[in-house]
């Protein structure tokens, strides 16, 4: 894969494109609250919560939000010492990752392709990228899900965990192999008339080793924060369950990724994950952690968001990502 990145083009988004983000932005608001709407603080207020492992486990789930875009533009592009690029491509992840909360990848991909764009990376460099990223996830999920499982071999949990964990590790390690994605690649580009693109858009074993650590990386942060937050609920929390959590987590985010049509995962995270905190913590807990998972994360997603554009008009001036 080409490792560089033109020259930032500057660029004023159309009536349409404007048109496009508005929809775009608010459907995302639309599922966001509507899934705020059936939360019941209720749940969650009622426990003797330590407010201070809370807030650090926001902390830290913003801190995964620049691991995961960092992790995108080492797949992109390599390490690249302008800053000024790092600056504008955590601000364009940050616009398309809201893309998460609306079903289906379409959305999110087709937004990070546009505000990506004016960074002089191509529509196919992108979605190759993002191809390779989600392979990567599923991989890294599947693995750190296997390992959470074999921590838990004490637990009893539902032995369906197991024939689900251990085919998704097999299979998704097809998926990050460079053979395999090249050779999808190139059917693909064959069947949509771009086949001299294949030779430029090849993913390498480099980008692919690059883009696995990144990818534990953010999966092992993000342990961190559920982490905090089990212990912020519940004083029975030891510091050995961070990995059988981070575990958890990490294959219940691969299963909600490869749901294709699920906002962010909905409903198929919670579905796996729950059998593995009823374990260590008590069930009036675990479900407030369920709930309290979301909402911190979309406070994150907030708080990274703004944190990206700051970052953009602060570090990067005179650089413009698309508008929107």
């Amino acid at each position: 894969m080409n490792n560089t990145l033109p020259e930032i083009k500057q660029r004023r988004a159309s009536p349409l494109a404007r048109a496009a983000l508005f929809i775009f932005y608010a459907l995302a608001a639309a599922v966001i609250f509507n899934y705020l709407r059936k939360v019941d603080p209720q749940s969650f207020l009622n426990l003797s919560i330590n407010w201070g492992l809370l807030s650090a486990a926001v902390a830290v789930s913003v801190i995964s939000r620049f691991a995961f875009s960092n992790t995108f533009i080492l797949i992109l592009s390599g390490f690249s010492p302008d800053r000024s690029k790092w600056v504008l491509g955590n601000n364009a992840y940050a616009r398309s990752w809201i893309g998460r909360y609306l079903p289906g990848k379409v959305a999110g991909l087709l937004a990070r392709m546009y505000f990506f764009s004016p960074l002089g990376a191509s529509h196919s460099a992108v979605a190759v990228a993002s191809v390779l990223e989600v392979a990567l996830c599923l991989f890294s999920g599947a693995v750190l899900g296997v390992a959470g499982l074999a921590l838990a071999g004490s637990l009893d949990l539902d032995p369906s965990l197991h024939q689900v964990a251990f085919p998704a590790a097999l299979v998704s390690l097809l998926l990050v192999s460079p053979p395999v994605i090249n050779l999808v690649l190139k059917m693909i580009l064959r069947v949509t008339g771009r086949a001299h693109l294949a030779e430029g858009l090849r993913v390498g074993t480099r980008t692919t080793v690059i883009g696995f650590l990144g990818v534990v990386t953010e999966m092992l942060i993000c342990g961190a924060m559920y982490w905090l937050l089990a212990a912020s609920l519940h004083q029975g929390i030891q510091l050995g369950h961070y990995f059988l959590l981070t575990g958890a987590f990490s294959l219940a985010g691969a299963l909600g990724l490869a749901a294709f049509f699920t906002p962010a995962g909905l409903g198929v995270r919670e579905l796996v994950v729950l059998p593995f905190l009823t374990k260590i913590m008590p069930a009036e807990a675990s479900l407030a952690m369920i709930g309290l998972v979301r909402l911190i994360e979309l406070l994150a997603d907030i708080i990274y968001w703004l944190l990206s554009v700051w970052m953009a008009k602060t570090f990067g001036p005179g650089q413009r990502v698309a508008d929107g």
